[in-house]
């Protein structure tokens, strides 16, 4: 995945977002819905906005190994090439030894990795696994590629309550009842719909200056 196809498709789902934003302030508006109402079109913003931050960090890893992919295995940042090298002793270490000349096979393999394009390797170790990414793991991830991106404090407070808040959504967690007043109440926002809007531009500047910072450090672009 190149730079552009990585925003193009971030951009593509902050479009639906704003859809969803339109359409609750026209419903408001209008006055056309009651509370229970709002609040099940707010849960449905607040799960896309979480699903563009979800897809913006996973897809990541495809941009990290398309940047890499014409380079050689020992060109990677130390941590991505730490991974790849010790996986393979691990798979040898798990081999019956009947013969020492296993060592200078796997000497041998070991070199050769060294010396493996990207591009013939498995996509898998550019990859951060896991099922429910937050601001933290963000940060792990980055340190594989020796750098990280500044978030200001509050905005890491919006990002972590749309996390929790699509918990509580999909897995019934805290039991939010009401959103609408929710919001309210823990940032001080007159329209919720303006406090979404904003955490999903957040969201997107966020990765935006990642892929930005990447090629900076690997590229050699600004």
């Amino acid at each position: 995945m190149d730079k552009n196809t990585y925003i193009e498709n971030l951009s593509k789902r902050r479009e639906r977002i704003n859809y969803m934003h339109q359409i609750i302030r026209k419903v408001k508006e209008d006055q056309i819905c009651n509370p229970l109402q709002l609040d099940v079109l707010l849960r449905g913003y607040i799960v896309l906005i979480y699903s563009l931050w979800e897809s913006a960090f996973k897809d990541l890893h495809l941009f990290f190994y398309d940047s890499f992919k014409e380079k050689k295995v020992k060109e990677l940042p130390h941590k991505i090439k730490n991974k790849i090298l010790c996986n393979k002793l691990e798979k040898a270490q798990n081999k019956k030894i009947k013969t020492y000349h296993c060592f200078e096979v796997l000497k041998k393999e070991y070199i050769d990795l060294l010396e493996t394009k990207v591009k013939d390797i498995n996509t898998i170790y550019f990859n951060y696994l896991t099922n429910n990414p937050d601001l933290n793991m963000l940060d792990d991830f980055l340190s594989f590629y020796a750098f990280k991106v500044l978030v200001e404090e509050d905005i890491k407070e919006k990002i972590k309550y749309i996390i929790l808040s699509r918990n509580d959504i999909a897995h019934s967690g805290k039991q939010i009842n009401n959103f609408k007043d929710d919001i309210k109440n823990n940032f001080s926002y007159e329209e919720e719909i303006d406090f979404l809007q904003e955490v999903t531009l957040e969201i997107f500047n966020i990765f935006n200056n990642i892929i930005n910072k990447f090629e900076e450090k690997y590229l050699g672009t600004t």
